[in-house]
């Protein structure tokens, strides 16, 4: 394993350790809320989606409950030239995949939607709900973020 690799893994252990109540209860060295993020996969049988156009089939990639969450400030919003808003939320400090065994890949955060297929981000915690995807923030070598808002009629579209 290279220095990355091995520094990659020590970093996911550590989030494990702070997340997961090894130093205490869950959430003590941070802000004591422990929140999840599902990202789910939902494809239907043709181009159409909702209800009325067959049976979807989920599938979901849940990352572990040492992720912390918060929203936007109100600084990030107005340098993101729209992109964000009042609501949003940042999933912070995602390990990137070491190329072995740890962590995720942009793809598996982000990943592509062909027609007839939804990505939907499901938070339990703070701010419970479901969300889409703003913007993956993965230019950094050791943590990815993601940005992620409130799910709208048309956001809930699959891209064409």
């Amino acid at each position: 394993m290279g220095f990355r690799q091995d520094l990659l893994a020590q970093l996911e252990e550590i989030r494990a350790d702070v997340y997961a109540g090894s130093m205490g209860s869950p959430g003590d060295c941070v802000d004591g809320i422990v929140n999840q993020l599902t990202i789910r996969t939902r494809v239907w049988p043709n181009p159409e989606i909702g209800p009325g156009y067959g049976t979807a089939v989920d599938t979901d990639l849940v990352l572990p409950p040492r992720y912390p969450v918060r929203q936007v400030t109100t600084e990030e919003i107005t340098s993101s030239a729209g992109r964000f808003e009042s609501g949003d939320l940042i999933v912070e400090f995602i390990t990137p995949f070491d190329g072995i065994s740890v962590g995720y890949t942009p793809a598996q955060l982000a990943p592509n939607a062909p027609k007839g297929t939804q990505i939907i981000y499901l938070i339990t915690g703070t701010h419970p709900g479901e969300y889409v995807l703003r913007q993956l923030q993965s230019d950094g070598p050791y943590a990815y973020n993601l940005v992620i808002g409130r799910a709208r009629q048309a956001d809930a579209r699959p891209n064409t």
